[in-house]
């Protein structure tokens, strides 16, 4: 059989996370179903178009707003915050990441900490069980010591964080950024069941599999073994590879241009074989606009675009700029990749700015040249600027940054078509 095209796997990658040909989910109830299909969002604080996590949510769902998240993650409990590199997930994931979570405080610094530090630890929780949920802020006094670590200011602080990475407390609000903990116990309504550590583990490594869509035996397993908190696991990984594919979980495909075969899940295969003939799967119909009437700006930390995805997916290059001095930055502080139709085809950078309310495009990067002045792209990009802008609560757009009077005009038309 002939390896399939790379715009195949492309378009089925981009669906698998929600994001082609267009947004299917619609307004709050369904934030907690789109968690669920792309199977996590990476959060991040930073706030300058949008959180991170918000912008993810944003291009996928119809009519989302930001209360939308902190409910779902702080009143329904429908999504939870994880310890560590802060995923947000499904609750229903929690009774996997157990087994994570338990390794992670296995490791000697953790280990280490809990035996020198068993008495703080029993008196922060104790603190917790009398007064409530806590944050660091909380806890005051000369018996506080301060301690020199990215993760906390003093001691208490170190503890808590600890005590989540465990996950005997959880985040039960954020108070002005800072998070505040509460008893996990406390929050869920109903205790997560305990998963054998074989059931838990398999859970997991398909789950990797189904978040990236396709990946090689290689990728697959670098991702799988940082899930399950396990390295030993690439001993037994041609084993259980051959397994699941003897049992039909999963199969391999050939993709034209990448290097040897790549996995798929077999429950996904017919969704696969429905873009490979050239039509959308039904279920990802979308409710309103497709990528090609309006773009999409991609979250900075997108799973098909972050990590040297986007030059395997799209041949683009993207590096998060934010953390770079300005003197060695390419492009902007805080650059975003536009999808649009099924390719990232330049790169955006904005700004809003609450006094004003206004939503500022400070620079525009095609890929090609031809791009500005291009009608149809100049047209869905104006939908998008009008969309962003109606979510950030903006009431003017300036798109002087586009350094183009001509794109700039039919921008601003589109614009104002959309309002």
């Amino acid at each position: 059989m002939a390896p399939d095209s790379k715009e195949t796997a492309r378009r089925f990658v981009l669906g698998r996370q929600g994001l082609w040909p267009g947004r299917r989910w619609e307004g709050r109830r369904d934030l907690k179903r789109a968690v669920q299909y792309i199977g996590s969002v990476q959060f991040d604080p930073l706030n300058v178009v949008g959180r991170s996590q918000d912008l993810a949510l944003w291009g996928r769902i119809i009519g989302y707003e930001t209360q939308d998240l902190e409910d779902a993650l702080y009143k329904t409990r429908s999504v939870f915050e994880t310890g560590g590199n802060v995923q947000i997930r499904p609750i229903a994931e929690l009774q996997y990441l157990r087994v994570a979570m338990q390794r992670k405080i296995a490791e000697e610094r953790w280990s280490r900490f809990a035996r020198a530090n068993a008495g703080l630890l029993a008196r922060v929780t104790r603190e917790i069980e009398r007064r409530g949920p806590l944050g660091p802020s909380d806890f005051v006094g000369s018996g506080e010591k301060r301690i020199q670590n990215y993760r906390a200011g003093k001691e208490s602080g170190l503890a808590l964080y600890y005590l989540w990475l465990k996950g005997d407390v959880m985040i039960a609000f954020r108070r002005h950024g800072e998070k505040v903990f509460d008893l996990t116990g406390r929050l869920l309504r109903r205790p997560t069941p305990d998963v054998p550590v074989p059931e838990a583990e398999e859970h997991l490594i398909l789950g990797t599999l189904r978040q990236l869509g396709v990946a090689t035996s290689s990728e697959w397993l670098r991702h799988a073994w940082a899930r399950i908190g396990r390295l030993t696991l690439r001993n037994e990984w041609p084993d259980r590879t051959r397994r699941w594919r003897e049992q039909g979980v999963i199969q391999e495909i050939e993709v034209d241009g990448w290097k040897g075969p790549q996995c798929i899940l077999a429950d996904a295969v017919s969704d696969f074989e429905t873009i490979r003939s050239s039509e959308v799967p039904a279920s990802w119909r979308p409710r309103s606009t497709t990528t090609e009437e309006e773009v999409v700006f991609l979250a900075p930390l997108e799973v098909v675009s972050s990590s040297g995805q986007a030059a395997r997916l799209f041949d683009f290059e993207y590096v998060w700029e934010v953390y770079k001095p300005a003197s060695k930055r390419r492009w902007g502080y805080y650059t975003l990749p536009l999808l649009f139709g099924d390719r990232l085809c330049a790169r955006i950078e904005m700004r809003y700015e609450s006094p004003s309310r206004t939503l500022r495009v400070l620079g525009f990067w095609p890929e090609e040249a031809s791009l500005r002045r291009d009608s149809a792209f100049a047209s869905a990009l104006g939908r998008a600027l009008h969309r962003l802008a109606k979510f950030k609560g903006a009431t003017r757009i300036e798109v002087v940054g586009l350094r183009s009077p001509d794109m700039e005009r039919r921008v601003s038309r589109a614009v104002a078509d959309s309002a």
